[in-house]
């Protein structure tokens, strides 16, 4: 997503912007749906990580903090997502997207 679901993540912006730079309409979704983290951009001078108040991580990935941040590794993030097996077999399916959420996407 763009805008930061949780207040964590933009806690190092100027106070003036901090409304501009995320809502926490889009916090009740992680916490309503099955998500294993979600990812924004767009407060550059954010903190990089936070979590909603169900615990889903929260990953500010704004290039210019990435750099800053973390200036001798490339600059994105890497997470590893446990998948469940059934019987030894293939993964399952993830759940279905729900559209109209206002997330682009949900990681099972």
């Amino acid at each position: 997503m763009h805008y930061s679901p949780v207040r964590a993540t933009v806690t190092d912006e100027p106070s003036e912007i901090a409304a501009f730079l995320g809502s926490s309409r889009l916090e009740d979704p992680l916490n309503r749906y099955p998500v294993t983290a979600a990812f924004h951009g767009h407060a550059h001078r954010g903190s990089p990580e936070g979590r909603t108040s169900s615990g889903v991580p929260v990953y500010n990935v704004a290039l210019p903090l990435l750099r800053r941040r973390f200036p001798n590794d490339p600059p994105f993030r890497v997470i590893e997502v446990q998948v469940e097996r059934t019987n030894g077999g293939p993964p399952s399916a993830p759940p279905p997207v729900h559209a109209g959420a206002g997330i682009g996407a949900t990681i099972p």
